[in-house]
């Protein structure tokens, strides 16, 4: 999907990364981001590798919904040897 490609984009993972921020918040911003970063998690073991995305995981993992924590967590612990080995993934 489009939030996925954005999260692994140079630039479109800093949109994605201002999106996560407005999360949990009672506003309509919150509910379009969080349809977004539902999607980007649905990309999440990929993202673990991947040089942009993972900044977006990382804010995830920081600031995000408890809900999205675990599911990040899920994605790195779905081959912990690899992640931990890999440059992009080691965070």
């Amino acid at each position: 999907g489009s939030a996925a490609w954005a999260a692994r984009h140079r630039f479109g993972c800093r949109a994605v990364l201002r999106l996560a921020r407005h999360c949990g918040k009672e506003e309509w911003a919150s509910n379009v981001a969080e349809t977004v970063l539902a999607e980007v998690l649905d990309s999440a073991e990929e993202l673990c590798c991947d040089e942009f995305g993972k900044f977006v995981l990382e804010e995830l993992l920081e600031r995000g919904l408890p809900e999205q924590r675990r599911r990040v967590l899920t994605a790195l612990r779905t081959h912990l040897i690899r992640h931990a080995k890999h440059e992009h993934a080691s965070f």
